[in-house]
């Protein structure tokens, strides 16, 4: 096969396994440490990537190099490794609640009544967030971290104005209110820098 054939058939494969996948061309850059004008250039067929890199994305849409440069590649509709975080993630996240229903049923069973049992839903909600947050962080990359960790936030506040009596629990939420505006202005930053970094990598 030609070198331009070639050129052409990997930058149609390249955009359409990304389109599959649902990611922008940006966010199939950050995940290859690359910049998005170099993924344009790949899939205008302007350039190749080398076989390290041919590699990593094969490996990264759960193909093999052969099948980036078949002209009729193999069906994939989302990145196994993808679906098999995403299961793991969603398991460790209703096993929070799983357990939150036990602890519930056995202490209304037994009668327990040093608390009011209903507040162990309450308290899931912050460790359910904490478990997306160490999930995403792990798997999930970082433009998805700001979810859950905005989710902690105010499921924290949730947690402090009801478990803790106080006369004015709303304060809670006032407390987060800049502790969220901070959290975006980071998150707005490490991206912008993140990303002024893949371009001056790349020579972009």
């Amino acid at each position: 096969m030609e070198k331009e054939k070639v050129m052409q058939v990997v930058a149609a494969n390249i955009q359409r396994y990304r389109k599959l996948n649902r990611l922008t061309q940006l966010e199939l850059a950050n995940k290859l440490n690359y910049s998005d004008k170099t993924i344009s250039k790949w899939e205008r067929g302007e350039g190749i990537p080398d076989i390290y890199v041919l590699t990593e994305l094969a490996d990264f849409f759960g193909l093999t190099v052969n099948d980036l440069l078949d002209e009729k590649p193999p069906v994939v509709p989302i990145n196994t490794k993808q679906k098999k975080h995403l299961m793991i993630t969603l398991s460790a996240f209703a096993g929070v609640w799983v357990i939150a229903v036990m602890f519930y049923g056995i202490a209304f069973m037994a009668n327990f009544q040093a608390f009011d049992l209903w507040l162990a839903f309450i308290v899931a909600l912050p460790i359910s967030a904490i478990v997306l947050i160490v999930f995403t962080a792990v798997w999930g990359g970082f433009r998805y971290l700001i979810y859950p960790v905005s989710m902690l936030v105010w499921s924290l506040a949730l947690t402090f104005s009801v478990v803790v009596q106080v006369e004015h629990s709303y304060l809670f939420y006032i407390i987060a209110i800049p502790v969220q505006v901070l959290i975006l202005f980071i998150f707005f930053v490490i991206r912008f820098r993140r990303k002024e970094k893949l371009y001056l990598n790349n020579g972009e």
